[in-house]
């Protein structure tokens, strides 16, 4: 056996074979984590195996999608259009809550015990008040109202805009839907404040009666105190759901939400908790103390909700991932082979008058690799060979031929691939590059098999 000794002093050797062994370790960890798990697919391992892999590749993409999406930039630039949006759409809410006659309600929801938070919730409602009072001196009609629906409809906006970013989607809602969408979230919310808040009073006054319940009246009140985790996680999984401009499966928005919906919770006690040693602001900003804090809050609140949306978007997409690095290592033999796979099975398909096929329907019915399998197809549509059309107008596409299967050969299929995009020089302009594509062009169309056994030197 062969030893490895490292000098740690001066005339003293030390045996290094553990250390190797840990080095080459963290190596194979690190080229399995990047590169061998996303060549593993579904079919080839067991049930237990599969839930595995699946959580190490979601959680691999979410931590990759962290630094890729750049979170940290992104939740400060929504921390920015939080300050800027967050009076006029307090305002809205409470103005909402006024009608509904819930305004002390909704007050008493906000309140809390600790300094710096009541500060700053008293600053906040202070400058809500004047904002309210301004519209019952008719301030609103005209730039007032524009002013609120531009700052409550852009600061959406630009979530949607990052999770759409997140998601890679790049088409945007129209403005009617957005409005729409927007302007309904911010009516509910004071609603389910209300709802959250009067559910959680009631329950804990029936449970505190232990002469009905006994012994498991501790245990109930224990309980209820739960409820805000269940309803944030509830209401991030609607936003997760709803927010991108895409189909998004419920199982994902509904682990992405509960994630959010316990951290944000966890986040929010240890921020005002934590406040008690933070005494050290007040003497020196004094009254701005709760201004960092707030832009804290803010940052850290954005950060954990722009990491639910990354995981979201890994739960669903984590094997869109795989064979990633290798596609582009492809060759051309096989590429080649792949889109003629692909567009032999869409053909027949539609020959056969069957339901179209989607990306999700080719890979399982065909054991191909779902990225494998949307590269190729996105590739056949851009060549004009398929047309894609949405399934019961929902987001999921369905891929029809887009020429008559009666005429397409083989040739015709790898003439329509070899046009697709553009030429960029004017090769009959440039009698340095004419003989190429003069050969390149018998050999392609007139199936000249001579021109095979021409030495390039030669040409």
């Amino acid at each position: 056996m062969v030893h490895f000794f490292c000098i740690t002093e001066p005339g003293v050797l030390f045996n290094c074979t553990f250390f190797l062994n840990f080095f080459y370790m963290i190596k194979r960890l690190y080229q399995f984590l990047v590169y061998d798990i996303w060549r593993i697919t579904g079919a080839e391992l067991s049930r237990t195996r599969r839930y595995f892999y699946s959580f190490v590749k979601t959680l691999v993409l979410a931590i990759r999608g962290f630094e890729r999406d750049h979170l940290m930039v992104k939740a400060s630039a929504l921390t920015y259009y939080t300050l800027f949006a967050i009076v006029p759409v307090f305002a809205l809410i409470f103005a909402i809550g006024r009608g509904f006659g819930i305004q002390r309600e909704l007050m008493s929801y906000l309140a809390v015990e600790d300094g710096m938070t009541v500060q700053l919730l008293h600053l906040l409602m202070e400058f809500v008040e004047r904002y309210l009072e301004n519209a019952k001196g008719g301030l609103f009609v005209g730039i007032g109202i524009v002013f609120l629906l531009w700052s409550v409809i852009s600061a959406f906006r630009h979530i949607e805009k990052i999770f759409n970013d997140i998601w890679q989607v790049k088409k945007d809602r129209s403005l009617v839907i957005q409005f729409t969408t927007y302007f309904s979230m911010v009516f509910l919310l004071p609603i389910l404040i209300l709802t959250s808040s009067g559910l959680s009073i009631l329950l804990q006054t029936i449970f505190s009666n232990e002469e009905m319940f006994g012994e498991l009246s501790h245990f109930l009140i224990q309980t209820i105190k739960i409820l805000p985790y269940v309803l944030n996680s509830l209401i991030f999984t609607a936003l997760y759901a709803i927010i991108p401009n895409t189909q998004v499966r419920f199982s994902s928005a509904l682990i992405a939400g509960i994630f959010t919906g316990v951290m944000f919770q966890i986040f929010q006690l240890l921020y005002i908790k934590g406040q008690v040693f933070l005494t050290s602001y007040n003497v020196v900003y004094g009254g701005f103390a709760v201004i960092p804090l707030l832009l804290l809050w803010l940052q850290i609140s954005w950060l954990i909700v722009l990491l639910g949306a990354e995981l979201s978007f890994s739960v669903q997409n984590f094997s869109n991932f795989d064979f990633e690095f290798d596609l582009k290592k492809m060759s051309r033999r096989y590429h080649d082979f792949l889109l003629l796979s692909v567009m032999t099975l869409i053909v027949k398909r539609f020959v056969e008058e069957k339901e179209p096929y989607t990306s999700e329907m080719l890979s399982s019915e065909n054991e191909i690799p779902i990225r494998l399998v949307k590269n190729s197809v996105n590739q056949l549509v851009d060549a004009g060979l398929l047309i894609a059309i949405d399934k019961n107008h929902t987001r999921v596409r369905q891929f029809f031929p887009a020429i008559d299967v009666s005429k397409l050969t083989v040739a015709d299929f790898f003439e329509r691939l070899n046009t697709q995009g553009e030429d960029l020089l004017q090769i009959e302009q440039n009698e340095h590059l004419t003989p190429y594509w003069n050969v390149l062009q018998n050999m392609i169309r007139n199936n000249d098999s001579k021109s095979l056994t021409v030495l390039l030197k030669d040409l």
